[in-house]
């Protein structure tokens, strides 16, 4: 993991949604860090803070800015300015879901955009889900890219190799090698994806995140073990700007201790000097068949 710190923790944390399969830390400034029930280490790097390296960004190819949180193992170029944070409500049923609400503001010399962002958690599961909306208060049309994006630590494991399911809906994350179980970033059928991507840590940041002006991601996973991360794109307003004043927005949903990959039949034991055919078949995390593809 990099020794390089540019922004320290990047903020302090300001809200707690206190699950019961999930504890969900939320900054002023958009960091989110996740701590499973039963796990000592958090989810995203760093480990033991709770300000995570995971969270929104808005990158605008114009002038080669990146607006998010600020990250302990990147060069976030403008950390968003902190508005407001509220506490958290509902009842963390499906119909009344803990609910918490963060506004912040992507500023350069004056602000550019305000982005409200709604997280939102149901007692008993392994998911949550985030809502961004953005708008446009430069003065005139904005052109950004819209990213997701999260330096892996899955299960007490800094490394782990890539995960995708095509879905729908699409999943794209890692397996850890302490423990085999996956997470990552689900797709939400109502805001699809313009592209996704799993690469070591360093070059989701650098070369992509923090590079609004270059190709995005391209749709695939890296399948050696590294220090993982992964992120997701929308490139909705990357060549039509959104307009002044309009609002646009995106959702997301974090999900963890998926079981990996199964095979069937779990073992095969098989006499020395005999010759057996055996068929494997394996899923992915959502039990959806994966045909083709390299099992190690």
């Amino acid at each position: 993991m990099a020794l390089l710190v540019i922004f320290g923790a990047g903020a302090a944390r300001a809200t707690t949604i206190d699950g019961d399969q999930l504890d969900i830390f939320l900054s002023d400034t958009g960091n989110v860090q996740v701590q499973p029930l039963n796990q000592n280490s958090y989810t995203f790097y760093y480990p033991g803070d709770e300000a995570g390296d995971a969270g929104f960004f808005i990158g605008v190819p114009a002038t080669g800015e990146t607006f998010g949180p600020g990250l302990t193992a990147g060069s976030t170029p403008y950390v968003y300015q902190a508005g407001t944070s509220g506490p958290v409500t509902g009842l963390g049923t499906a119909a009344s879901p803990l609910r918490q609400i963060t506004t912040y503001n992507a500023v350069e010399g004056s602000t550019v955009a305000e982005v409200t962002q709604t997280t939102t958690y149901v007692n008993g599961e392994n998911s949550f889900k985030q809502r961004f909306e953005v708008k446009n208060v430069s003065g005139s049309s904005l052109a950004y890219r819209a990213l997701a994006a999260a330096d892996l630590y899955l299960e007490g494991s800094d490394d782990g190799t890539g995960f995708f399911t095509p879905g729908p809906p699409r999943m794209v994350g890692g397996l850890s090698e302490a423990t085999g179980r996956a997470g990552g970033l689900r797709e939400v059928p109502t805001s699809p994806w313009s592209a996704f991507q799993e690469l070591p840590y360093e070059n989701i940041w650098e070369d992509t995140v923090f590079a609004p002006g270059g190709p995005g991601f391209n749709n695939s996973i890296d399948s050696r073990l590294l220090d993982n991360a992964i992120g997701v794109q929308w490139d909705d307003h990357y060549s039509s700007g959104l307009g002044n004043g309009a609002t646009a927005s995106y959702e997301i949903e974090w999900q963890f201790g998926l079981a990996g990959l199964t095979a069937a039949p779990a073992s095969a034991l098989l006499g020395t000097g005999s010759f057996h055919q055996v068929t494997v078949t394996a899923t992915d995390a959502n039990g959806d068949l994966i045909n083709g593809g390299t099992i190690r």
